[in-house]
């Protein structure tokens, strides 16, 4: 039996049997994704987006096909989307979020309809998953151990599930994790340029990347003036090329450095994000990202033991310390939120790769005992509890009973006008607006002028949207009979009549 244990663990076969059954996994999470309905409601804008890229009508603004009628009402502060996803700017109405995810989604959309938009966000995860099982059997030449990190990373960590979400953050995580390759071992010229390129590029799809991308230049200029390689140099000036490109092209198309995004980092007096706030997001994520991902307790964990017996260790170890904890900390300032729906912190997602890597770097100088085993083995099993069973169940949940009973209603209707009594639902139902107008009217008053507009406007009937239960009474100027709204998925619904 010992032989039996021992030959399986040695069997270079078992990362890749892994890795198939991961694969399948992944598969299986993509079957839950339905038509037309998102995990995230900010994907219904960018979701519009790339319909625009592939009717050539453009990505820096919304362009919503309506009568004049309907963009005079909107014109007047009901246009169903608003800060902090839609800026009214000279130019129209500007969207948040960086294009290039979108120009990459588009012809995705087009070949294959929407099961095109879930293709970059899986493929970057697989790609990821191949790509870590060979950075690991370089710091490890043991198969088993191998296997355990991705079973760790595919199985145990919050990063799957965004494979199956109309998401750029597998993308980006990809992207970013060149730059731990780099880190982990210095290549050829040529290679360490191409990877510069790729830790660069991340930042055109997620800001935070840049932070990423900043501490690995900071590491890889300090090798620089320690170990002389001049790979580190090539490296660092890929990056600053990429993402130099990033800020020309957000400075001629919006007039900022950070683009449209740089709305987002101020509140409504234009001010930027106050510090008590940006406090509270660093506490928030950084307990949440605990709570999610319990291998990073495992990493602090390993830390101390590592401070505190100090032993003759690479220096690629401290470096990788330095990153992870710099990270967790600067991050949360320069964000506008702490993430709002999502499962796991994702702006902390690009640091899963970097943690199992210092985990298993630590692990080699100085092995886990009984004890240490045991920890991990419980925080490994209740890792997968977490983001195998109850992610899976939540993704489901999600996409099936959510949005989708409600978008199967609606399309059912006659009725094209409807009144949104919040903009996350207009999003939600991005997909319907091709030929259904929406309107948003937030409470009485605006309900009352709105009405008194689309009676003007010659409309006959419309249909009242709301997700609250304690709005899911008709408001005032709705005067029929049914005192309750019907309820379908998350969002309750009343047709009505204006004539």
């Amino acid at each position: 039996m010992y032989r039996t244990r021992r030959k399986i663990a040695d069997s270079h076969y078992l990362p890749f049997v892994v890795l198939f059954i991961a694969y399948c996994w992944l598969v299986c999470l993509l079957l839950t994704v339905r038509p037309d309905v998102f995990f995230s409601g900010d994907a219904g804008i960018k979701f519009l987006i790339v319909g625009q890229i592939n009717n050539g009508v453009g990505f820096k603004n919304l362009r919503l096909d309506h009568p004049g009628w309907v963009l005079d009402i909107w014109s007047q502060g009901f246009y169903p989307f608003k800060q902090p996803f839609i800026y009214d700017a000279p130019s129209g109405k500007t969207v948040a979020f960086p294009p290039a995810f979108q120009w990459l989604t588009a012809p995705f959309y087009r070949w294959f309809g929407y099961k095109g938009l879930y293709i970059i966000p899986s493929i970057s995860l697989a790609l990821l998953w191949a790509w870590f099982i060979v950075v690991i059997r370089q710091l490890t030449a043991r198969p088993v151990i191998v296997a355990c990190g991705l079973i760790i990373m595919a199985f145990c960590s919050p990063l799957t599930i965004y494979a199956a979400i109309y998401w750029e953050h597998t993308l980006a995580v990809l992207l970013v994790f060149s730059g731990l390759v780099f880190l982990l071992e210095p290549v050829a010229a040529v290679k360490t340029a191409m990877l510069g390129l790729l830790t660069g590029l991340a930042a055109w799809f997620r800001p935070e990347s840049m932070i990423m991308s900043g501490l690995i230049c900071g590491i890889a200029c300090y090798n620089y003036f320690v170990y002389r390689k001049f790979v580190n140099v090539i490296f660092i000036l890929s990056v600053l090329l990429v993402v130099t490109s990033f800020f020309v092209f957000n400075k001629i198309f919006y007039g900022s450095l950070l683009g449209a995004h740089a709305h987002q980092l101020m509140d409504e007096s234009g001010s930027t994000v106050s510090f008590s706030k940006s406090l509270n997001i660093l506490f928030h994520i950084n307990v949440k990202f605990l709570v999610f991902f319990p291998a990073a307790i495992l990493f602090y964990a390993l830390t101390l033991r590592l401070l505190i017996k100090k032993p003759v260790v690479p220096s690629v170890i401290y470096q990788l310390l330095v990153v992870i904890l710099l990270y967790s900390v600067i991050t949360p300032f320069i964000l506008p939120n702490a993430g709002g729906k999502q499962w796991g912190p994702r702006y902390f997602l690009p640091l899963i790769p970097f943690i199992l890597a210092a985990i298993f770097l630590q692990v080699k100088i100085l092995p886990l005992n009984k004890v240490w085993l045991v920890a991990g083995a419980l925080l490994v099993a209740y890792s997968a509890y977490l983001n195998v069973y109850l992610a899976a169940t939540t993704l489901s949940r999600d996409y099936a009973q959510r949005v989708s009973p409600g978008m199967a209603f609606l399309t059912t209707q006659d009725c094209k006008v409807v009144v949104v009594q919040n903009q996350f639902i207009a999003q939600e139902f991005a997909a319907a607006s091709g030929n259904r107008i929406f309107f948003l009217a937030e409470d009485n008053k605006h309900f009352q002028s709105l009405l008194d507009k689309l009676r003007l406007a010659g409309v006959a009937c419309v249909i009242y949207m709301t997700s609250s239960r304690q709005e899911s009474r008709l408001p005032n100027g709705f005067n029929n009979q049914r005192r309750e709204l019907l309820k379908r998925g998350d969002y309750f619904f009343e047709q009505y009549s204006l004539q």
